[in-house]
This record gives C-alpha cells, structure tokens and sequence, in this order.
C-alpha cells in the first residue's frame, strides 16, 4: 500500500538515473516553483506601486432628487465630471517606495537561486550515497557467496574429519549475518530510491545508475560573497535602509493637484466648465504612529545587519564543511586503496593456510570480513569524495 502512494505522488514516466538527468529534473520540484511565484509577485508588485507616480482619473456621475417644498433651486440636479487626482510631492516616499520594491524583487531571484542549489546539492548528495548503497550490496552479496562456499567446503570436510562441526556452525553464522545485513542493505536503497523520486517528482530507474565523470581538481573559492543567500540578505538589508527613508518622508508635507472636467450637469447655479486645485496636507499630529513608525524602521536596519551576519556564518559553515569532506577524504583514499588491496592478500593467504590447516577457520572468517570492510570503506569514502567535490562546484558556481 505505501508503495501504491508513493507511485501516486511521482509521474509514471520512467527515466534513466543520471546525475544530469536528476538535475534537470529538480526544476519542476515545488518548491523551486513556489520560489519562481514569489519572484514573479514580487515584480507584479512593482509594476503596482509605479501606479503611484501616476494620476487617477475617474469619471463621476451624481443625480440629486429633492422632495417636496418651495424655493427656485428646488429642482432635481445631475452632475457628469471627469476629475483627475495627480501627487506632486509626497516626500519622494512614492520613489523611495519603487525602489525598496525592486530590492525585494532582487531578494526573491536570489532566494529562487539559493533554493536550487541546495536542492541540486542535496539531489548529488543523495545520489552518490545511493551509489554507495549499490557498492555496498555487491560487496555484501561477495561476503554472503564466499560465506556460503565456505559453508559448503567446510561441510564436505567435517563429513571426512578433516574440520570440526564447531568450525562449521561458525562459518553458517557468517553465512546468516551476512544475509542478514544483505536485506537490511536493500531495504535502506528503497528507502533511498523513494526519496531521490519525491526530490525530483518522477519515478527514476535506478537499476544502472551511471558514475558521474570523476572530479580531479576542484578550484577552491577564497570567499562567498556571491552567494545567493548573502546576496538576499544584502538586499534586504538596502531595502530595509529605504524603509527608514520612506517612514521620515511621512514628516513632510504632501502636494496634489486637483481638477474637474463637467461633461454634463443640470439645474446647477455654477456654469464652470473646469476647475482645478492644489491641495497642500501638512502631518501636524498624528498620535506619535509616525515616530514609532520610524523608530521601527530603524530597528529593522539593524535586524537585517544580524541577520546578514548570521546567514554569512551558515553558508562558510555549510561549504566549508563540505569541502573539509572532500579535503580530507581525498588524502584517505590512496590510503584505503592499499588497505583493501593488502586485506584482500591477506585473506587468500590464510585461506591457503587453512587449507594446511595451520590456522583455524575462525581466523579465515576475520580476515574475510576485514577484506569486504576495507572495499566497503574505499568506495563509500570514493562516493564521499566526489558527491562533496560536486556539491562544492554547484554551490560555488559564479561566485
């Protein structure tokens, strides 16, 4: 049944797991979608406020009926008028306001950015970690074929006395164990495959992935300025200077002009066609909301300068930690190379010695599952390697 919903979640098309191809694929995740919204509001939002520069033009129309009683102007009235309202002066707050709108228009672009870069790094982290996972099954399905020959070999020489039936049960409980971690290995890759397919809403075929090309040098960047979120918060922080500007703006006086076209009016003692006005608004008392309103701004300001800093603190530790990963990974793995290598050695030369039966079959088993641990340790620190070399280039990109 959990199967059924999750195939109900992701497409039913099927495509090849490349690393290329998962990352063309992250552009329709739904938060990269919502990211692409917000910055297409954000600039709607924009376009909305330069209204503000702008003159409204309404056409009006009134018609008065009046009740009975006596007088010359007690007749029914109609008015018809065009009137166009244009601010002249409003403190440069209409501008300033503009302004503020495009940082934040800027902001939402880099958060959008942002987003798809970690997502891009969590989808390689994830897929090099399933690679490991697939590594890791066939070498635990080499331990469960030697486990289980050695199982058959120790058989047939308990049944002419050359073993004990002690060494026997050893080598069945090797053979067990080892079946034992095989299951558990594929459970954690269905696990894996489930969450690669919710990351890039489709369902990818994973039966043969492909190695991405190897990493050799990786250009290590002195700082990360440039990075999205930095460049966000930045912005922010602009905006939120502009905020401060605005709110003092509110100190000053406002300036419009006022005018009426008559269209068509009846039974009206003025017979103007036109009349216009410049009104003059000078904020005397407002119950101290303006005051407050700037302090407020300029506690924004220095809000935003804490949380530039905060997020400048984030991104150094999550780039450097992944490059730490690679770093240091990349010195261990000769290392590792030759430790498998020697293990593996090691392990064909007791097994030779046991077969003289200089040795017992307990230490044939140990040094079995010290040969399949260090390949374990060389390809999962391998896959470690060039995920983190990866993730960094991503992240890093055009900063």
């Amino acid at each position: 049944m959990f199967k059924i919903m999750i195939c109900a979640l992701v497409a039913s098309v099927v495509f090849g797991a490349t690393l290329e191809r998962g990352l063309e694929l992250l552009e329709k995740n739904e938060k990269i979608k919502s990211a692409v919204i917000d910055f297409d509001r954000a600039e709607n939002n924009v376009d909305f406020l330069k209204g503000n520069v702008y003159p409204d033009i309404n056409l009006n129309g009134t018609y008065s009926k009046l009740g009975p009683g006596t007088g010359i102007d007690s007749k029914d009235t109609s008015l018809l008028s065009v009137s166009l309202t244009q601010p002249l002066f409003r403190g440069l707050r209409e501008f300033k306001t503009i302004e503020a709108s495009k940082l934040y228009s800027k902001s939402k672009n880099y958060i959008k950015d942002s987003i798809t870069r970690e997502l891009k790094s969590l989808f390689v982290e994830e897929y090099f970690s399933l690679l490991s996972l697939f590594k890791e099954r066939d070498l635990t399905q080499r331990l469960l074929d030697l486990s289980n020959k050695r199982v058959k070999e120790i058989s047939d020489r308990v049944r002419i006395g050359k073993s004990k039936k002690a060494d026997l049960y050893t080598a069945k409980s090797q053979a067990f164990s080892a079946e034992s971690l095989l299951q558990e290995i594929n459970s954690r890759i269905e696990k894996a495959k489930i969450s690669i397919s919710l990351l890039v809403n489709r369902q990818m075929e994973m039966t043969n992935m492909i190695e991405p090309k190897e990493i050799t040098d990786l250009f290590i960047h002195k700082n990360y300025d440039g990075y999205p979120t930095l460049k966000t918060y930045e912005a922010l922080k602009e905006a939120a200077k502009l905020g401060l500007k605005i709110s003092k703006g509110a100190h000053l006086p406002s300036v419009d002009l006022k005018a009426n076209y008559y269209a068509a009016k009846s039974n009206l003692s003025s017979q103007r066609d036109w009349d216009a006005s410049v009104v003059l608004t000078l904020p005397l008392y407002e119950g101290g909301k303006t005051s407050a309103d700037v302090t407020d701004k300029a506690l924004a300001i220095n809000q935003a300068e804490y949380d530039l800093l905060s997020a400048k603190k984030s991104v150094v530790q999550m780039i450097d930690t992944i490059l730490t990963e690679y770093q240091t990974g990349q010195r261990r793995i000769d290392l590792l190379f030759k430790s498998k290598n020697a293990a593996k050695t090691s392990y064909e030369e007791l097994l030779r010695e046991y077969n003289l039966g200089l040795i017992t079959n307990l230490d044939v088993i140990q040094s079995l599952n010290q040969y399949i641990d260090a390949e374990k340790n060389y390809y999962k620190t391998l896959y470690t390697v060039q995920g983190s070399a990866y993730r960094y280039k991503i992240l890093t990109e055009n900063i």
